[in-house]
């Protein structure tokens, strides 16, 4: 590896030594992705119930001599009109049972023409065990400059590739560019890209480990992407037009935490209407019933204290999701017509575990963004400030 890769955030390295320490080393390289055949032969599903991975695709084809659709019930995939011969397919990214049904010949909730694809889970631990992947992958709808991307963060469980991959029918496709990224936290890292991209094009900045020839990108290949709790690390950006900002979008980020007098804080809010963020209660690695509300206007909106209306244990999940206030305004009505925000076809939400009270928010997460580096400058100030306070003291003895 040329000097140049080998000195690439070895300064942010060496300052988080102690934080990345223990973290686990990502394990062997995940199976190929597979995708799997929805045939649409008459007025059915066929087969009915399908069961695929994370990071596996679905293709619906219609081989009937009508119309029809197939969209979730939760609004997380919809392929709209498909006239006869025509084909969707829907790359699964997230654990869970998805439900959904043809809009001329079924409905929501199993009725009439509808079916379901079962997602692999994967049991996420209390704590990562040894062999665990971790990371995160954090980056903004940007222009191509001198042909080139920047990945704002990348946070890795060991020493990989952020890797650009072309959007192929809304999700991740042909790789056409990659830079080499450290363990540890890298900041604005610069993608080269191999082909050109115009505004209005999508891409998909991926986390892949190193496990072939260290050094070389292999992909297909040894250099798999990382999967973080049965999720992907990855992030789909938009191309803007150069010299244009970027147009903010709705977004919902919180992190790991205690109930604090039986409320949780969300970090931060973006809605392009007013609205709500609504807590969900996990149920089989999927939001379920709604415990707790709290309105948000319009725009950007920081720590939102959201109440809720029952005890969630230290170790159980909650989902923090952005819904829209489109009924009685200012009263929250869900199921109804306060529905959830969909962008891209998917639910605006984050998944948060609920942590024991007095857990340090800083400790580092499987899959998490924030790691304990103001702990560790604090803990370092305080050690100056005693050993000066010694030396002050001993000369004044």
């Amino acid at each position: 590896m040329s000097r140049r890769l080998r000195s690439i955030g070895i300064f942010g390295v060496i300052a988080l030594v102690a934080m990345f320490a223990l973290l686990p080393i990502a394990g062997a390289a995940p199976r190929a992705a597979d995708t799997i055949t929805v045939d649409i032969p008459a007025i059915e599903f066929k087969p009915k119930e399908v069961t695929v991975k994370v990071g596996d695709t679905v293709k619906w084809t219609n081989n009937s001599g009508v119309e029809h659709t197939a969209q979730a019930d939760d609004g997380s995939f919809d392929s709209g009109d498909l006239e006869a011969g025509k084909e969707f397919s829907f790359t699964f990214t997230k654990a869970g049972t998805f439900a959904y049904f043809c809009k001329y010949h079924g409905a929501a909730g199993g009725s009439g023409m509808s079916g379901t694809v079962t997602v692999g889970e994967a049991a996420a631990p209390a704590a990562p065990a040894a062999g665990t992947p971790t990371g995160t992958v954090d980056a903004a709808d940007q222009p191509v400059v001198e042909g080139s991307i920047n990945v704002a963060d990348v946070n890795a469980g060991q020493d990989g590739f952020i890797v650009a991959h072309l959007d192929e029918g809304g999700k991740p496709g042909k790789v056409i560019g990659h830079t080499a990224v450290k363990k540890g936290d890298n900041k604005d890292v610069k993608i080269k890209l191999e082909q050109d991209v115009k505004a209005g094009d999508k891409l998909w900045p991926m986390l892949h480990i190193d496990a072939g020839a260290i050094g070389t990108y292999e992909f297909p290949g040894p250099d798999a992407p990382v999967i973080v709790n049965g999720n992907i690390v990855m992030k789909q950006i938009s191309i803007t037009e150069a010299g244009g900002a970027a147009a903010p979008k709705d977004a919902v980020e919180a992190d790991d935490q205690a109930l604090n007098n039986g409320s949780i804080t969300v970090a931060e809010v973006y809605a392009s209407v007013d609205g709500w963020i609504a807590v969900h209660l996990d149920e089989g690695g999927k939001p379920g019933k709604v415990i707790g509300t709290a309105p948000v206007k319009a725009g950007e909106t920081k720590n939102v204290v959201v109440k809720l209306g029952e005890d969630v244990p230290a170790g159980g999940k909650v989902w923090p999701m952005l819904h829209i206030d489109a009924g009685t305004i200012g009263t929250y009505e869900f199921p109804g017509p306060d529905a959830p925000v969909i962008v891209n076809g998917n639910i605006i939400m984050k998944q948060i575990a609920i942590k024991a009270a007095g857990t340090p928010a800083g400790l580092p997460k499987t899959g998490g963004t924030d790691g304990p580096t103001g702990l560790l400058l604090g803990a370092l100030a305080l050690l100056l400030a005693g050993a000066l306070l010694t030396l002050r003291m001993r000369r004044h003895a």
